[in-house]
Parts: structure tokens; C-alpha cells; sequence
């Protein structure tokens, strides 16, 4: 009977530690660990259900006399251990240098980004203004101007895993600034070529429907 609830008590945990850590590993962010509410709620409740059945654990070891009992005692330990070892590793990855860094807004007031490495990583950003991002990770290769992420359907927006980096000229390149905007101080316009990525086909045709995404020209440092 006590390896029998023993097991069951395992089985609890492996699931509660389990979702607490793919939630962590989605939305996390370099910049908060614990400061989201929801996260805490998470660690809150994985922390309070390892401690009760660490608690029953040790009575069913009083009772059985066996190092078997702390069998869910153990596998908490292991997920812990696990979860840090996770964050260490998501918070060093999100210090690699970036390579370049695409986005765009939809909706008005919401973006979606993604920011390429120089390890061959990325992180996809979804966020919505005044409410919550959503992550993404993954990785990705470049070829002939093509970028090829691990998978497809990042969201509903980003439907295909390929890319093409394509430089486009600035309709008003030849605009130049009006004496009253340099006596008034406002900064110089920007007219150099932009710098998309367009979500292709199997066939290397642009998917016209798709979104395209800006790429931050002050972060460009890839090969062109």
C-alpha cells in the first residue's frame, strides 16, 4: 500500500514539475525570473506539493523502513536541479550576441520579433500592448540570402519556416531635408535602403498573404 501511494505521489509530481518547467521555459524572458505573478503562482505550488509529499515520504520511511519510500523525494530533487540548470542555460542564450533582428506591428499596437544569434538560435516575441508576450525558441540556418528556422507555424502569423532577405529602396531616397528641418533640429531622415524578410513558399515564391518583418538595421552584422 505505501509503494503504491509512493507511486502515485511520483506521478504527481513529475506532472506538476514538468508544466511548471515548460511554462518557464515559453515565457521566459532574460529579463524577470520571478517577477511575473503567474510564474510565482507556479513555483508557489510546485514548492508547496513537493513539500507535502516529502513530508509523506518521510512517514512512510518511518513506517516501512525502506529508502524506497522517498522515491518522489528524489524525483523532486532531480526536477529542481533540472529547472535551474534550464534557466541558467535560457539566461546565457539570451546574452549571445544578436546577428539581426527582424519585426514588425499588427493590429496597431502589437509586434511580433525575432531575434537571430550568433550560435544559430532564435527567440520569437509575440507581444500584445498592455498584455502578455509569448516566446518561442528555436534554430535556424542561412543560405543564399534564405533563412530556414527548425519549424513552421511559429503562430498565426508566421506560417512558413522560410525566409528570404531581400533589400528594398525607400520610395522618397531621394528626398533630402528642407532647410526649416535642419534649423529646427529634427534628426535627419533615414532614406537608405530597408532591409525585409519575406516569408516564402516551398517553391522560393513570396507568400502574399504573409506578413514581412523589418530587420533593425543599427543590429545587422550578417553576411550579405
Amino acid at each position: 500500500m505505501h509503494r503504491k501511494f509512493s507511486i502515485i505521489r511520483t506521478v504527481f509530481i513529475l506532472i506538476v514539475w514538468t508544466f511548471c518547467i515548460y511554462k518557464y521555459y515559453v515565457d521566459f524572458d532574460h529579463s524577470y525570473l520571478f517577477d511575473d505573478f503567474i510564474q510565482m503562482l507556479l513555483i508557489g505550488f510546485a514548492s508547496i506539493t513537493s513539500l507535502i509529499c516529502t513530508y509523506l515520504d518521510y512517514k512512510s520511511y518511518r513506517e516501512s523502513k525502506t529508502f524506497s519510500a522517498f522515491i518522489s523525494t528524489t524525483t523532486t530533487f532531480l526536477f529542481v536541479i533540472s529547472f535551474f540548470v534550464i534557466i541558467d542555460g535560457l539566461k546565457k542564450q539570451d546574452r549571445i550576441n544578436t546577428v539581426f533582428y527582424a519585426s514588425t506591428s499588427y493590429d496597431r499596437l502589437n509586434t511580433i520579433s525575432i531575434d537571430f544569434r550568433e550560435d544559430g538560435s532564435y527567440k520569437f516575441c509575440k507581444h500584445k500592448f498592455f498584455g502578455d508576450s509569448y516566446y518561442k525558441r528555436g534554430r535556424y540556418a542561412f543560405s543564399d540570402s534564405i533563412i530556414y528556422l527548425d519549424k513552421s507555424n511559429l503562430n498565426d502569423l508566421i506560417v512558413s519556416n522560410k525566409f528570404l532577405m531581400k533589400t528594398i529602396a525607400q520610395m522618397d531616397s531621394t528626398k533630402k531635408q528642407g532647410l526649416l528641418e535642419v534649423i529646427s533640429g529634427f534628426p535627419k531622415l533615414d532614406n537608405s535602403p530597408e532591409i525585409l524578410l519575406f516569408q516564402i513558399d516551398d517553391n522560393g515564391d513570396t507568400i502574399s498573404s504573409a506578413i514581412s518583418l523589418r530587420v533593425n538595421k543599427h543590429i545587422l552584422t550578417v553576411r550579405q
